[in-house]
């Protein structure tokens, strides 16, 4: 076997569509829930400021969810109590928001063949929101009900993409080695940088990357899973 352990980005990956797309809706709704103690245009700003601040924060006395609140809460004049609101958010008005959004074709395939096989399988993504809300993104991607051996959230995380902490902490939780470990994702700049703590990287694109050990598509990704170890298409880059 390869690996014993496969670590999966959502945005882009597991899902075609980025949230990034869906931002401009999200904000819109999630200060509405707000505006009667915040004005929404100052929270819409403070809230993309204390994210920026959670995902830069490297503290491992914190989770992202506390470093965020840490920043957010006094800022905007509120006590931290009102993160029930931002639960009740996600709970509720949040899904509407993936009505539009699309499964990566061969995502699911790609997911059940590494289970299949034996991997330990992980929804790394950047856990900038909380379980809740990755749950619901994850259902988007039909994959709601797999048992992932680790979701990365705001809630059980220390450390975010693109740092090398955030890394060492999914193969710590998941009791791997990182050169046990596969990560695949999109984005070079938040999913290859995996690589520099030992972890195999696998590039999902249409060509190689300087960066990234493999590349393809999910059908690819699953040619490089088989137990065999043959790995024989549009692969091995460098």
């Amino acid at each position: 076997m390869l690996f014993r352990a496969v670590l999966f980005d959502l945005d882009g990956t597991l899902l075609a569509t980025d949230f990034d797309e869906l931002m401009p809706s999200y904000l819109q709704l999630v200060s509405e829930r707000f505006a009667k103690w915040v004005d929404k245009e100052a929270f819409i700003k403070q809230l993309l400021a204390s994210t920026q601040a959670a995902m830069e924060c490297r503290d491992p006395n914190f989770t992202v969810l506390e470093a965020f609140s840490r920043d957010f809460f006094p800022k905007v004049g509120l006590d931290r109590e009102y993160l029930r609101i931002f639960y009740d958010f996600y709970q509720k008005e949040f899904k509407g928001l993936g009505q539009g959004a699309a499964r990566r074709e061969g995502s699911r395939e790609a997911v059940d063949a590494a289970l299949e096989r034996g991997y330990k399988v992980v929804v790394a993504t950047n856990p900038l929101f909380p379980e809740v809300a990755i749950r619901e993104r994850l259902a988007w991607a039909g994959l709601d009900k797999v048992p992932f051996a680790l979701i990365t959230t705001g809630e059980n995380m220390h450390f975010c993409k693109p740092y090398s902490e955030y890394y060492w902490e999914i193969a710590d939780l998941i009791g791997c080695a990182p050169g046990e470990c596969l990560m695949v994702g999109n984005d070079p700049v938040y999913d290859l940088p995996a690589g520099k703590i030992g972890m195999k990287t696998f590039f999902l694109g249409d060509g190689p990357h300087q960066l990234a050990d493999y590349w393809g598509d999910m059908g690819a990704l699953c040619r490089l899973l088989d137990k065999s170890g043959e790995y024989k298409s549009d692969v091995q880059a460098y």
